[in-house]
């Protein structure tokens, strides 16, 4: 009996099917690795799996495997088909769709809340300790300070143009931002401090 092997849900969570990973780092291993054993399940051990594993809708409509309609929708392109047998299948992935973007709205709105409510107190704070210093620090590291308020308020600024574009996982993204700028001027400080005159 084939080993079984846990769904992609599972294996990396986070990551609905219409996300870029899975055409990127995750193609290989839900393609040539997940595939091949759903494939070779019958009807019965696949409702069996999907039940174990506790499906989440957006696969149950986007998953091209867990799907058949959705092939159906990209490949059925004769102009001339019933519309009548054709409604359904839209309707089916159109209401996933509107399912999939409200929860992804959701939790995107929590993120950038909290994230917002995090960042805002260290832009005066940041901008303080560099009005209040600017004469201990040579042009070149005053301004690579001068990048970590900056990059505060261009997440903030990209996190919620994003959001209101629908932009929902670019915007979470922007998160991060800070934190990559606070490792370049932490790295940048060190090699200016402990360079030899």
């Amino acid at each position: 009996m084939q080993q079984e092997i846990e769904p992609p849900w599972i294996k990396f969570p986070g990551y609905p099917p219409p996300d870029g990973f899975w055409r990127q780092s995750g193609e290989y291993w839900l393609h040539d690795v997940w595939a091949p054993f759903w494939k070779s399940l019958n009807a019965e051990d696949r409702e069996s799996y999907l039940k174990k594993w506790n499906v989440p809708n957006v696969w149950k409509c986007f998953s091209h495997y867990l799907n058949p309609d959705l092939d159906k929708l990209w490949e059925e392109r004769d102009p001339n088909m019933d519309l009548l047998n054709r409604a359904p299948i839209i309707t089916e992935v159109a209401f996933c769709n509107q399912e999939y973007l409200k929860q992804e709205k959701i939790k995107a709105l929590r993120v950038l809340i909290l994230w917002t409510a995090i960042f805002h107190p260290f832009i005066p704070m940041a901008l303080w300790v560099l009005y209040k210093n600017p004469l201990h620090m040579n042009h070149i590291l005053l301004f690579i300070n001068f990048s970590i308020p900056l990059s505060l308020m261009v997440s903030l600024w990209k996190m919620w143009s994003k959001y209101l574009q629908e932009d929902y996982s670019v915007a979470r993204y922007y998160c991060i931002l800070p934190f990559m700028v606070l490792f370049v001027v932490m790295t940048a400080n060190i090699i200016i401090f402990t360079r030899p005159n």
